[in-house]
């Protein structure tokens, strides 16, 4: 529900902050008892699940929107987030807005304003609030917020989270690790066995799951493989396409796989992985379909994970 209340805002501010778009609906809006389905935002006892706060809050005439590629940085990069002015009344206001970086205690740790106009029926590009983050231990959320003031009255507000993660040194690559990539759709054998490729049936994924109960589960966070940012295209892009099936594989992390004859089907599937481990002839084997971007500093540690776990437990 988290996840869908993160994709129902990030649509709709987007939406919002388009001058073009004259109007918008979420579809479906409640529950059809007796099933519930996780694309509508209230159950059908109509109680609402985070996405309709998301929509609500999203839907409000006057709106902040802060739009951003990135959410997650090193230490010392610069954190930039875009800031538009989203104003579906008529009518037209000085205003004043103010900025605020909190770490995770609350404590306020930058801080900045700006101050202009409205105009009516439109959204407007405001500016770029940016920042540095020198150090932090290990990894620290830090929360952007701007707040839209006439005078000393709130008009509203607006949050956007981002974490900063410490700078670590690589850890090197067993020699004995076999990596499998590039991977298209089609059969194999690999490390003694019969690998089964598919594309994702619903097209490239921005996500994929750490399996819960693989070597990487008490590494990452379950949101750690998501939203990933692409330093080529300069944007998030997705980070999977691919996901592939053998039985004797080890899953780390895992991707959809259903299709849509499938759905309504109640025999157990086994799971579809993304990136799985082998031992096999004195060699260990990873096959990888996820597009590991090291500018994501949660990529970055994955590889250091792996070949630290590698280390510890000896070959």
């Amino acid at each position: 529900q988290q996840h869908q209340a993160d994709g129902i805002r990030m649509m709709t501010e987007a939406f919002r902050r388009n001058p073009d778009m004259a109007t918008i609906a979420v579809h479906l809006f409640i529950d059809a008892w007796p099933n519930g389905w996780m694309k509508t935002i209230m159950d059908f006892k109509r109680n609402p699940k985070p996405a309709y706060f998301a929509y609500r809050d999203a839907l409000e005439p006057v709106m902040l929107s802060l739009r951003t590629d990135r959410l997650s940085y090193y230490a010392g990069e610069e954190i930039k987030t875009e800031l538009y002015l989203c104003n579906d009344t008529d009518t037209s206001a000085r205003y004043d807005i103010l900025f605020e970086l909190l770490d995770s205690n609350g404590i306020v740790v930058r801080k900045g304003s700006v101050s202009g106009r409205s105009k009516p029926l439109t959204s407007v590009y405001v500016a770029t609030p940016s920042a540095v983050i020198e150090n932090v231990e290990d990894r620290e959320q830090f929360t952007l917020r701007a707040v839209l003031k006439d005078g000393q009255t709130v008009i509203t507000y607006a949050e956007q989270t981002v974490e900063v993660f410490a700078r670590q040194a690589d850890v090197p690559e067993d020699k004995d690790t076999v990596w499998v990539t590039g991977l298209t759709k089609g059969e194999y054998d690999i490390a003694g066995e019969h690998v089964v490729v598919s594309e994702m049936p619903m097209g490239p994924s921005y996500f994929v799951s750490v399996a819960e109960d693989g070597p990487l589960a008490d590494a990452f966070r379950p949101m750690d493989f998501k939203n990933w940012y692409d330093e080529k295209a300069d944007r998030m892009a997705p980070i999977c396409s691919l996901t592939f099936r053998a039985d004797h594989f080890k899953p780390f992390l895992t991707g959809a796989d259903a299709r849509w004859d499938e759905w309504n089907s109640t025999e157990v599937k086994s799971e579809a992985m993304v990136l799985a481990e082998k031992e096999y002839m004195g060699k260990r084997y990873l096959i990888s379909t996820l597009d590991i971007r090291t500018e994501n500093p949660v990529a970055r540690r994955l590889l250091n994970v792996l070949n630290e776990k590698r280390k510890n437990c000896g070959k």
